[in-house]
């Protein structure tokens, strides 16, 4: 109601990843008390990304570099609201890329295969992790 040109809900994922692309904010209410796909889609896809503070999201990402954290509903509103505004929009502008820049360099599912497959070898992981990864196949 407060956001009447919203998408709220469930798309396949070359439409998600679309609407993620078009938005100025994505936010994510984690239902599991966990780092979810929603947090990678959305920074991925450059969007300033505004989600629930859960366990393990600070050793991934920086609050207010890579992303915006709430630990309430009226955080959220809050937020929300900044982020909208004439004021915060070059704010969410500049996290939205710092946030997209840091998931393409380390948190793609294949530095996620890379990690496992190095994992599974007992071998540290490859810095390149294209490259890592097709020589741990091999």
């Amino acid at each position: 109601q407060r956001y009447p040109d919203s998408y709220i809900g469930r798309a396949p994922f070359n439409e998600m990843a679309a609407i993620y692309a078009r938005s100025r904010v994505g936010a994510n209410v984690s239902t599991r008390n966990d780092v979810n796909m929603r947090v990678f889609e959305g920074l991925c896809s450059g969007t300033a990304l505004l989600t629930s503070r859960v366990e393990g999201i600070d050793d991934l990402f920086a609050a207010d570099r890579d992303l915006f954290l709430y630990a309430s509903p009226a955080q959220l509103w809050s937020q929300l609201a900044y982020l909208l505004s004439p004021d915060g929009q070059a704010v969410g502008e500049q996290v939205a890329q710092c946030g997209q820049r840091r998931c393409l360099e380390q948190h793609t599912y294949l530095h996620r295969a890379g990690a496992l497959m190095a994992a599974a070898l007992h071998r540290p992981p490859e810095p390149n992790h294209l490259t890592g990864l097709l020589a741990l196949i091999a």
